[in-house]
């Protein structure tokens, strides 16, 4: 303490004069070192205030600089990510199918309804109906154990082959089975027996008509359909026969009770 107490009495010493009495030269020093003071405490706080400044501005312009730019690559990224997806996807349409152009619904559900038999077709050389060897083996295993199953996958026209195959060969009981057996169906013959005893009584017109006959299946909707006989291919149904088919629960095709129409 009394050293700084020394110091300053040397450096105001300086601006002094020896003299005991206070001179106006000596009061202009002191009004100068006190001018000269606060001049120099201000300059160097302005600088260290500027320089502070001017590094925290160079700071927060870098970090502003590098958000934008950031931003920005991440703002192309993504826009040309959204691109890429909307370019595939229209791709992918293009690709499938036709979701954009020359898509007609009414054609995409259309169904081919029309199968044609001609006459003479459905009889070997004897005048006998005949089935191909996969459906020859079809109609073995049902009459075996008349498991509607076996007839998954089969159309009407093939159902209805079967059905005048089993009444060419007299075999009733196969016939029967062939009818729709569903609970809400209701069945005119009660019992397979009662249905051979009923057709062992009948003749055979109209197997003779389906031997000689064109034969077009049609199917009206998911679970009906129809064999056009007729005379001739462009017969009108006024002067046809239709022989009726209709899906059973499991969605096997199977003859309507009282088929003729």
């Amino acid at each position: 303490m009394d050293e700084q107490l020394k110091k300053s009495r040397k450096a105001f010493d300086s601006y002094v004069s020896q003299n005991k009495v206070f001179t106006e030269e000596d009061k202009r020093r002191i009004r100068d070192r006190i001018q000269s003071a606060p001049a120099t405490f201000i300059s160097k706080k302005r600088a260290e205030w500027f320089s502070k400044l001017m590094t925290g501005g160079v700071v927060a312009a870098v970090i502003c600089f590098l958000a934008i730019f950031i931003g920005s690559g991440l703002t192309h990224n993504l826009g040309s990510s959204d691109k890429s997806a909307e370019s595939s996807h229209m791709e992918s349409a293009d690709d499938s199918g036709s979701m954009i152009k020359g898509f007609n619904p009414e054609a995409a559900d259309k169904k081919d309804s029309s199968t044609l038999s001609k006459p003479n077709e459905l009889t070997d050389d004897a005048g006998r109906v005949k089935l191909e060897p996969e459906l020859q083996s079809i109609y073995k295993q049902f009459s075996a154990k008349h498991d509607d199953m076996l007839l998954r996958g089969l159309t009407p026209l093939q159902i209805f082959y079967l059905y005048f195959y089993a009444e060419d060969q007299k075999d009733y009981g196969v016939q029967y089975w062939l009818f729709n057996h569903d609970p809400d169906i209701e069945q005119t013959f009660k019992s397979e027996e009662d249905w051979i005893q009923a057709s062992q009584k009948e003749g055979n017109s109209l197997l003779e008509k389906v031997k000689n006959s064109y034969l077009e299946e049609k199917i009206t909707d998911d679970s009906n359909a129809y064999i056009l006989i007729s005379s001739g291919a462009n017969q009108s149904t006024e002067n046809s026969l239709g022989f009726g088919l209709s899906k059973n629960k499991a969605g096997v095709w199977k003859v309507n009770w009282m088929p003729i129409q």
